[in-house]
């Protein structure tokens, strides 16, 4: 896999559409650094439940606080190196292995 050009701000994390229905959810870093998480659901169902067409909804980590998010996910993820490893190589992150002996 071609490693990335540049890093990325969004990731769209799901998306479905069908006759009655469409949504989405995705996650990026805002203009002012926090993290985001967004997304809307529409149609029938919606109406049905909400008594409206659509919503919309987010949850928003504070810029001080990505890094433990990147860090707890990490953790819940990995439990090794080389695992790590393989993943970014995976998504074609630029990473380094040292190894000291």
């Amino acid at each position: 896999m071609k490693k990335q050009s540049k890093p990325i701000e969004r990731i769209l994390l799901w998306e479905r559409k069908t006759d009655n229905y469409s949504g989405c959810l995705d996650a990026f870093v805002a203009d002012n650094g926090d993290l985001e998480m967004s997304g809307f659901h529409a149609g029938d169902g919606v109406k049905d439940f909400f008594n409206r067409e659509d919503y919309e909804y987010s949850v928003t980590v504070p810029k001080e606080y990505k890094n433990t998010v990147l860090l707890w996910l990490i953790k819940e993820k990995f439990d090794n190196d080389l695992d790590f490893k393989k993943w970014l190589d995976k998504k074609a992150i630029p990473n380094e292995l040292d190894v000291w002996m």
